[in-house]
């Protein structure tokens, strides 16, 4: 299910960040929202997984597909002048918003909580098979993002006489 809030803040930042440089190299982002103090795993499955993967090992061609709309709303659609989009390999990511807003997180995510983290799909891999075999884990807790990932910061910006919000994701292509 789609997050009405994270999902979309990135692709304004998508879109902000491709009219302020040059983009060295394609990005593949897998988002992820979570309100408690772990990503479990099993929310990254493993078509993602493999997705992600592929997208780095070669290059990258699609069907420029239109979802039907639900109800009669075109929010899930996806508008494109062309059918077909074809990309060299690139770099992918799974981007993590840690969103404790309406209550406590627990002890690890205080309250008011709004960070996000970005995890080369190749280190997401490595931390998955090291906390599953050598802590029996079966989610990153919180702290391991803090330790482990790059941490991408909120910003916002003007356009016209609306404030927009989004992350600086410039620090993806470095």
């Amino acid at each position: 299910m789609s997050d009405k809030y994270f999902e979309p803040e990135i692709s304004r930042s998508l879109k902000r960040i491709a009219q302020l440089i040059q983009i060295p190299f394609p990005v593949a982002i897998e988002c992820k929202k979570e309100t408690g103090t772990s990503l479990a795993f099993s929310r990254v499955d493993k078509d993602q997984i493999k997705a992600l993967v592929d997208f780095e090992c070669s290059s990258f061609t699609q069907k420029m597909r239109v979802a039907s709309s639900v109800g009669g709303q075109s929010r899930f659609q996806l508008k494109t002048g062309f059918d077909f989009l074809a990309c060299p390999s690139g770099k992918s990511f799974v981007l993590v918003n840690f969103r404790a807003t309406k209550k406590d997180g627990g002890k690890d995510i205080p309250k008011g909580t709004n960070r996000c983290f970005a995890v080369p799909i190749a280190q997401f891999l490595q931390g998955k098979h090291e906390l599953d075999v050598f802590e029996e884990r079966k989610s990153f807790p919180y702290k391991w993002f803090e330790e482990n990932a790059l941490e991408i910061h909120r910003t916002s910006w003007e356009e016209g006489d609306k404030t927009i919000y989004g992350w600086e994701l410039s620090p993806l292509w470095h």
